[in-house]
Formats: C-alpha cells, structure tokens, sequence
C-alpha cells in the first residue's frame, strides 16, 4: 500500500456559474496550470471542477488547495497604520518572488 498523507485543506468555491462548453473548458486547462506550480509562498492546488452545490443545474468551479498557515495581509498590516521599510520589505519579497515565478511559468493573476 502507498503511503497516505494527511493534508489540511481549503476548498474555494467561485460563485459564478459556469455555463457554457468553452468556459468549462478553459477553467479545466486553468487547474492543469496552477497544479503545476511547486513554490514554497503558493499555496498548492490539490485539485478542481465543478459543483451544482445541490441546486441540480448551476454549476460552479472550484479549487482545492492547500491549507497555509500563518498570518494573512490584512492580520499583519492595519488599515491606517504607518510601516517602516524594514518591516515592510520581507513580506513584499515573498509575495514578489511568488509572482515573479507564476509569472514566469505563464500564469497571469487576475
């Protein structure tokens, strides 16, 4: 037997139906994309589709990812506060090196 392990995980469910062929599409060649990004400061998706969230009709497109701990954005920087360089400068360069490489594995943010 393989060896199994246990993950925390967020499943992200876009509130936009999906509704046409082309669309589905698109979304699916999107999750191929992203499962491919291996970077220590992206969250690795784990896995996508669709869900009619029990309405039997509308569908949805989600993600499943993986959980990341720690502080988000807006936990560690308040609205209306002033922040030095120093304590600015680590968080941008991880999100900079993030973006950096989606951007060069042709992911496009939006």
């Amino acid at each position: 037997m393989g060896k199994q392990c246990k993950k925390d995980i967020v499943i992200e469910i876009f509130h936009t139906f999906i509704t046409t062929l082309a669309a589905k599409e698109a979304f699916l060649a999107r999750i191929k994309q992203l499962k491919k990004l291996k970077h220590r400061n992206i969250a690795e998706v784990l896995d996508g589709g669709f869900s009619d969230l029990g309405n039997g009709s509308d569908e949805y497109g989600y993600l499943v990812m993986q959980s990341i701990e720690g502080e988000t954005t807006q936990q560690r920087f308040a609205p209306n506060q002033r922040y030095t360089v120093a304590e600015v400068k680590p968080f941008i360069s991880t999100i900079a090196s993030a973006l950096h490489y989606a951007h060069v594995s042709a992911i496009i943010h939006g």
